[in-house]
């Protein structure tokens, strides 16, 4: 339809500016909106979001702005709406009049034409300024909307590779753990299986002594002394 083809005009306008914008692919980290004055004119602004925004973006933007005017205020419509046939036969029936027409009222029409133009025109060019700024704004929202949400899912996933990462280490730490209480587990199931084969080989002694007929070995220092002790008392 007639609005498709003003979409898409102005959409064209705006794949140009964003393949002149594109050659040089700005960091991923960058705030675009730090260049941004609150002194520069609204224009100004304007023309810098759009640079910002990608083709499909600013197709996107452009639609719903030109839909929006569309539905908002039926006079925008007519000035949005570009017919060419209609403009061509407007043309070719003012020729036509003006050629049955004398040169003096021909000269006296075409201010009155001239003024009728402009006023038309410059609705026209308020009604596609207004939409032109819609349509950057709006691409400008729609491309800090997927840069946050960008961010929003690399915070995401440095939090859980850190997370892993914390879990990882505690596992390790675990096992760890775990390596050194068998460990220890084994080396004191190895100091009580000394102990005792120390008091058997001592139980032995004893007996050998004993049946040897050694009358006083507490002299020789061979008894232990809580051994000593309890013959002593």
């Amino acid at each position: 339809g007639p609005i498709q083809s003003v979409t898409s005009t102005h959409t064209d306008g705006k794949e140009n500016v964003v393949d002149e914008s594109t050659e040089e692919r700005p960091l991923k980290r960058r705030c675009f909106l730090s260049s941004l004055d609150a002194t520069d004119s609204l224009m100004n602004q304007v023309a810098l979001l759009s640079t910002v925004a990608g083709p499909h973006v600013a197709a996107a933007a452009a639609d719903t702005a030109v839909t929006t005017l569309c539905n908002e205020n039926t006079r925008a419509r007519d000035a949005l709406i570009v017919n060419e046939e209609t403009m061509n036969n407007s043309f070719s029936s003012n020729g036509d009049q003006c050629s049955g027409l004398n040169v003096g009222d021909q000269d006296m029409m075409l201010p009155q034409r001239a003024e009728c133009q402009m006023d038309k025109s410059f609705g026209a060019a308020a009604y596609r300024m207004r939409a032109a700024t819609v349509t950057a704004m709006g691409a400008a929202a729609a491309r800090a909307k997927l840069f946050a949400e960008h961010e929003e899912r690399e915070m995401q996933l440095l939090m859980a590779s850190i997370i892993e990462a914390q879990l990882r280490k505690i596992q390790y730490k675990l096992k760890h753990f775990e390596e050194l209480e068998h460990t220890m587990e084994q080396e004191y199931t190895l100091i009580q299986q000394s102990k005792e084969s120390i008091l058997a080989e001592w139980v032995n002694l004893l007996r050998q002594a004993f049946r040897a007929g050694i009358a006083r070995l507490r002299d020789h220092h061979v008894f232990p002394k809580p051994f000593l002790n309890k013959n002593c008392m």
